[in-house]
């Protein structure tokens, strides 16, 4: 299928739609072949299927079937990287963390590249399957931390440092918790 050549008059969120259900009725059958096919969706694609999209959760009941995931995603805290007043250190992190009930945080910048969202599910189970898995990093910057982990290394942080996730990932290191990049 050519997916962005031939966008006819039809919207994008009918062309994702589609996308899905193409994903959809082969994923059983070649799961690998789905989640390439919904890799493809990227650019203006991505507000549709990642957290909080219209379709995510069509998106992310065929992504699960696909990796096949045992466990739900666990639920997030979406906090984005930018818009905050001058840089984010580890101390905002860990605020923001101790203020929230999800056990996951999202830190984000918006992914519009091709396989964003199928990246951010992939590291969400990869945090629900293993209890070792500290942070699960997408992309360069955009990072899942498990809230209750992260809380538990906070006398060992620098909480003054701009370099959020190098420090959180020195700090894990040094617990025996895992990282891992995306």
């Amino acid at each position: 299928m050519v997916f962005w050549r031939k966008r006819e008059a039809r919207s994008v969120a009918e062309i994702v739609a589609r996308t899905i259900n193409e994903a959809e009725s082969s994923v059983a059958e070649a799961p690998k072949a789905a989640l390439r096919v919904l890799e493809r969706l990227g650019g203006e694609a991505y507000p549709l299927v990642t957290f909080g999209g219209p379709l995510h959760e069509r998106f992310a009941a065929v992504v699960a079937r696909a990796i096949g995931g045992d466990h739900p995603f666990p639920g997030s805290k979406r906090i984005q990287w930018s818009g905050e007043e001058g840089c984010i250190t580890v101390a905002d992190v860990l605020d923001r963390a101790r203020s929230q009930s999800e056990p996951v945080l999202y830190l984000f910048e918006p992914l519009t590249a091709r396989g964003g969202a199928v990246a951010e599910l992939r590291a969400l189970a990869e945090l629900a399957a293993d209890d070792s898995v500290l942070m699960a990093v997408v992309g360069e910057m955009n990072t899942f931390l498990r809230r209750d982990a992260l809380l538990s290394l906070e006398g060992s942080l620098d909480t003054s440092s701009e370099e959020v996730i190098q420090e959180i990932e020195d700090a894990a290191r040094r617990a025996r918790f895992r990282t891992i990049s995306l």
